[in-house]
């Protein structure tokens, strides 16, 4: 008697082209570059060209010298010779250089804050409210009507200019900046 039987199996035949695939899916970083290399020797059709994308170095080499531009702002303006606030105003620095302006070292120092729109307008305001000398003069009223804020968030935005450097920026007057630059000096 005869007897035919059929079976059935199931079997993963992997061609050589699916083993290098799952071998090179495995190799980290440097493996694959030896890898690479040597298949680059073995085969003369394979060419490596081992460029780094150029804007990624200009982008590199911009944000260094943005860093140190900003390193060297932070010297200058950190260097600031009190004794001079009281004949030249806040823009002159220990070199004698004018800086940009005191509004431009204002606005710099306000970058880290997180300020909504409507504060930042306020803000701007009062920055570009001030005197030759770094003086707020205006009555606090002025800053109310203008933005319809009450006299306790008018002078609570002042504040926040007050606690720039230098320190007295905002002040009603010498005095009060005197008293501001002590009150800082006795923080430190």
């Amino acid at each position: 008697m005869i007897r035919v039987e059929q079976n059935q199996k199931q079997m993963q035949i992997l061609s050589q082209q699916m083993i290098q695939s799952v071998e090179i899916l495995q190799m980290n970083s440097q493996e694959l570059d030896e890898h690479i290399r040597e298949m680059a020797l073995e085969n003369p059709l394979v060419d490596i060209h081992q460029e780094e994308p150029e804007n990624k170095n200009d982008e590199r080499l911009r944000k260094l010298e943005w860093l140190a531009g900003l390193d060297e702002q932070n010297r200058t303006f950190y260097r600031y010779d009190r004794e001079d606030t009281r004949d030249t105003g806040f823009l002159e620095n220990v070199s004698g250089r004018r800086a940009e302006s005191l509004a431009d070292v204002l606005h710099l120092q306000l970058l880290g804050g997180h300020y909504p729109p409507a504060e930042i307008e306020i803000l701007d305001y009062i920055i570009h409210s001030l005197d030759e000398k770094g003086f707020f003069t205006l009555p606090l009223s002025h800053l109310s009507d203008r933005f319809g804020i009450s006299g306790e968030e008018a002078q609570s935005y002042l504040s926040v200019i007050k606690d720039l450097e230098p320190y007295g920026v905002g002040a009603s007057g010498p005095r009060e900046a005197l008293l501001i630059q002590i009150r800082h000096k006795l923080e430190e």
